[in-house]
């Protein structure tokens, strides 16, 4: 990556190291829930890395995108009641976030098609099978899904030379598999390593394709 900034490049691996560091230390975690706030350390370091190495709106837009789901992982730990909403808003909040700054790029591409409509389907057969066990909280649940198919097609369908941030967008959507399978319907084996390893790789992804652009506009 062409001019990366000393800042930039040290942000980078420690985000890696740290996110590495917390995936390693769940089974300790699991017995100290408090150390949970642990997790919100790599989100907070991108948010940082956004702020000062992508310029303008989108570098505003990351930020706080990276802030709120900071926050919404964290709400998925709280011991209260209704901490799912919670965390489940502020995970859509961000949604909407990415969505936004992926939109700017937007770009019609016919051979991208096919990988729309595989994520339209893709989002109805979640929302079947998931269908049976989600009671009350059926339409917040349906929202979400809303929401990330459509990030996920938004940053199918971004004019870009490279695909960082479309592989960051479909990691969240199987992170989210992960833990929503494992939630509602049924054990997924591994599920905290899978999910928290798919979305760490997922918030890297996309500020390192945001980052990789910067850098090839400028040469």
């Amino acid at each position: 990556m062409g001019s990366v900034t000393r800042t930039e490049k040290t942000l980078l691996i420690v985000i890696i190291v740290l996110s590495l560091l917390y995936i390693s230390l769940i089974p300790v975690i699991k017995a100290a829930p408090g150390l949970y706030v642990l997790k919100d350390i790599p989100d907070l370091t991108l948010a940082i890395l956004a702020i000062i190495a992508i310029v303008g709106i989108r570098g505003k837009l990351l930020f706080v995108t990276y802030i709120l789901c900071g926050l919404a992982g964290l709400a998925l730990d709280l011991p209260i009641e209704n901490s799912f909403i919670l965390g489940l808003v502020l995970f859509l909040l961000g949604h909407i976030g990415y969505s936004v700054a992926f939109s700017r790029d937007f770009k019609w591409q016919p051979s991208r098609l096919w990988l729309v409509i595989f994520l339209i389907v893709y989002a109805v057969i979640m929302g079947v099978v998931m269908q049976p066990f989600l009671g009350s909280i059926i339409i917040p649940v349906y929202c979400y899904i809303v929401v990330i198919t459509t990030m996920c097609i938004f940053a199918a369908l971004r004019k870009s030379g490279n695909n960082y941030i479309l592989l960051g967008a479909l990691l969240f959507l199987a992170s989210d598999s992960a833990l929503a399978v494992n939630k509602f319907v049924t054990p997924v084996p591994a599920e905290a390593y899978i999910v928290m390893f798919t979305y760490f790789a997922a918030q890297f992804f996309i500020l390192y394709g945001f980052l990789r652009e910067k850098y090839s506009q400028s040469t």
